[in-house]
């Protein structure tokens, strides 16, 4: 009798042509890394990426995608030369429009059927698990739907829906509408965290999205081991009177209440240093010429920009101390990475932190005053904190597996 194998598809699409290795990108290339390790005879894991022109079953999941830029030309010259054949006495913004919808339906349709194979003693599973909020996930979630198949999609937080000033328009708008339709497909939404979790099935109900018949809300812890040994094993002396901040510089990270109550230690002659460690900013342009002109910069301010892993786990390892003052987040990693360096952590009062680390963190109300305050006191205090136990990617991934197949 054939062995019963679970498939569980992951979409990859945004991270696998993405530069960046912060924030979504940094957690699906972690998931993505430990789903390697794992050898189960009854579980196999595919990946999609959508804007591939062909897919192998083999491929690295996070592999530069150069190697297809020559075949995707080919592809898309002829599909031009379709084009203007089909639709030379059209308008050409109504023949452009037809034209994108289709050709990438179809597309989708076939790497689709390409990629799943039909059998009805297998189960399959999309894992929606990257920032893949698209038309393109939808489509790829009807196929799924239509042929019986599992859909189970990662929620990280509520905060282009709830808080839309902190995002660009379109960024905002499109995030809202993905997830009106993608409710509408999952059968399961992990969040990654129960806070998350609880929020988005309030904001649901108390909005009347339609969603899935006896959809299931879950929850899904990350990772914070993102460093290997090496840069673990760095020995770097802790300074007591350095500080952190690391992260984008955006409003919602909230930098500029950290800056105002360092500013105001400074003029108490406090002896203290803030290092911002950051790795892009948006929206903060008035913050950013501040930070940039500082009469104190890189005397007991200083900035750096886009700093390697080995940089970063330095800065950890030689500060005193970690703040983040966000005003909402879904997780906050950084707050998990640093104590697990060792690094204290002084946090904002928002409810994901609280639930996550609320015996190993200072909290602070989140304003310039109480922030120095709360600063001033750690300085001369001799309370003891629980000590951070982290999750390690392995364990989180194994977790995940075991959510997304059901036991």
């Amino acid at each position: 009798m054939k062995k019963v194998k679970n498939y569980i598809y992951v979409d990859i699409s945004i991270t696998e042509n993405s530069p960046h290795r912060t924030g979504i990108q940094r957690v699906v290339r972690e998931f993505c890394d430990h789903f390697k390790k794992n050898t189960k005879d009854n579980l196999v894991i595919k990946y999609i990426n959508v804007n591939k022109a062909s897919f192998s079953e083999n491929d690295d999941p996070l592999m530069n995608a150069t190697n297809f830029i020559d075949f995707k030309v080919k592809i898309n010259n002829f599909i031009n030369s379709i084009r203007r054949s089909i639709f030379v006495m059209l308008p050409e913004r109504i023949a452009t429009k037809i034209s994108a919808i289709t050709t990438r339906y179809f597309r989708i349709k076939n790497l689709y059927k390409n990629l799943v194979v039909k059998d009805n003693n297998d189960t399959h599973t999309l894992l929606l698990i990257d920032s893949n909020w698209t038309r393109d996930a939808l489509i790829l979630s009807k196929f799924f739907q239509n042929d019986g198949h599992k859909i189970v999609s990662v929620f990280y937080d509520l905060s282009p829906i709830i808080e839309p000033d902190y995002f660009e328009k379109g960024v905002a708008k499109n995030f809202k509408n993905y997830w009106v339709a993608q409710l509408e497909y999952s059968d399961l939404v992990l969040s990654i965290s129960k806070t998350i979790s609880n929020e988005l099935k309030s904001y649901v109900k108390k909005t009347n999205w339609h969603t899935k018949k006896n959809i299931k809300y879950d929850f899904i812890k990350l990772g914070c081991n993102f460093y290997n040994n090496d840069l673990v094993d760095i020995k770097v002396l802790r300074q007591k009177n350095k500080y952190l901040v690391v992260g984008s510089i955006e409003p919602r990270k909230n930098v500029v209440t950290v800056l105002n109550a360092f500013e105001l230690l400074w003029h108490e002659n406090y002896d203290l240093t803030l290092t911002v460690a950051f790795s892009n900013s948006w929206r903060e342009e008035s913050l950013m010429a501040r930070l940039k002109k500082h009469p104190l910069l890189n005397k007991k301010l200083f900035l750096i920009f886009n700093s390697s892993d080995r940089e970063l786990a330095i800065e950890y390892q030689a500060s005193s101390t970690l703040i983040s003052a966000s005003v909402y987040e879904g997780y906050g990693l950084g707050l998990a990475e640093a104590l697990n360096f060792g690094c204290n952590v002084i946090a904002s009062k928002i409810p994901v932190y609280q639930e996550l680390y609320k015996d190993s963190v200072t909290f602070f109300e989140n304003n310039p005053a109480d922030l120095k305050d709360t600063i001033i006191n750690q300085l001369t205090s001799k309370k003891v904190l629980k000590e951070f136990k982290p999750t390690t990617w392995m364990s989180a991934s194994d977790q995940l597996i075991r959510k997304v197949i059901g036991h």
